[in-house]
């Protein structure tokens, strides 16, 4: 399910819009009844991962907040339904190879990606990579 944080960054967002949220899990839709006010839930609208295709003129970009193992594959049908924008949580991928297809496939489809993860802006994470290239 998208993350509970990305759905409730949408939710405070001033801008009018639609929030399509995509899950197999019947699981995560009775968490965001529950977690969410019925005012908040008119801007959600629930959907099986299967009804993208029909749907994807509506779609601007997508968040793609699984585990993962299963990140590339669910990137892949989304950038061949044409989606062009995506925010990816961290990590990418598990491994180089699998980041460099994701990358690939990004730039073969013109399509834009985003990582989440600001904490490298963070000085003590800069700080912790001086540390870390000076070690022996």
């Amino acid at each position: 399910m998208m993350g509970r944080r990305h759905i409730r960054a949408f939710l405070n967002n001033a801008q009018n819009f639609r929030l399509y949220i995509a899950d197999q899990s019947i699981d995560a839709f009775k968490k965001i009844e529950t977690e969410f006010s019925e005012k908040e839930r008119e801007s959600l609208v629930l959907i099986n991962p299967d009804q993208i295709e029909s749907i994807k003129e509506k779609i601007d970009g997508a968040v793609i907040a699984t585990s993962a193992e299963n990140r590339f594959s669910i990137l892949d049908r989304l950038v061949k339904t044409g989606i062009k924008n995506f925010l990816i949580e961290k990590p990418v991928e598990q491994s180089l190879a699998g980041f460099y297809n994701s990358v690939e496939l990004l730039k073969k489809n013109n399509a834009k990606a985003f990582v989440n993860f600001n904490k490298r802006a963070f000085d003590c994470y800069e700080e912790l990579t001086g540390i870390i290239a000076s070690a022996p």
